[in-house]
């Protein structure tokens, strides 16, 4: 077997993480407005929605703190006074950090859905048959490097136990 394991223990992979390592920095400011800026178009004549906060407890309250201060600073969300609201939640991750996430459900059921084809599992591993190398690619706060069209921000917002925020980046 000549396959190599290019996990971050690697030798090879630190060598290059630390060569290149500019690319590799986490997101920290908004990212520039691009072609593709993600849009949130809804169903005609569809509500703004608002769904009340979920409970949490108070250890959770001061992590949604810390990470709505992050988010602030970096420019990916502002205060807002916005007409919609969905809540938020705390999912831990395998490291055992938190993730804060907005339950888009009510807003995701009246927007217009994209109806892009998308390849089945059986297209893509025909596709993959006769590949010899294999890679992954994650993005660092992938979901944040995408700009809103401003005209749809206010659609993302929600409510924490200390404020009513809205994204100004593709929400997670």
């Amino acid at each position: 077997d000549k396959s190599i394991a290019f996990t971050h223990s690697n030798p090879i992979i630190q060598s290059l993480l630390q060569r290149f390592s500019t690319l590799f920095n986490e997101p920290t400011h908004l990212p520039p407005p691009r072609f593709t800026d993600h849009q949130i178009p809804l169903l005609p004549n569809a509500s703004p929605v608002n769904v009340r906060p979920y409970r949490y407890p108070h250890a959770q309250k001061l992590e949604i703190e810390s990470q709505i201060r992050k988010l602030i600073g970096n420019g990916w969300i502002k205060p807002s006074n916005s007409p919609y609201s969905s809540p938020v939640l705390l999912l831990k991750k395998k490291d055992g950090t938190w993730r804060m996430c907005v339950d888009y459900r009510a807003l995701n059921a009246i927007t217009i859905k994209d109806r892009f084809p998308l390849p089945t599992v059986d297209e893509l591993l025909d596709e993959l048959g006769s590949a010899r190398v294999f890679s992954k690619l994650d993005l660092t706060s992938g979901f944040h490097q995408i700009q809103l069209q401003p005209q749809d921000s206010h659609k993302t917002a929600f409510r924490t136990h200390d404020g009513h925020y809205e994204y100004r980046v593709m929400p997670f």
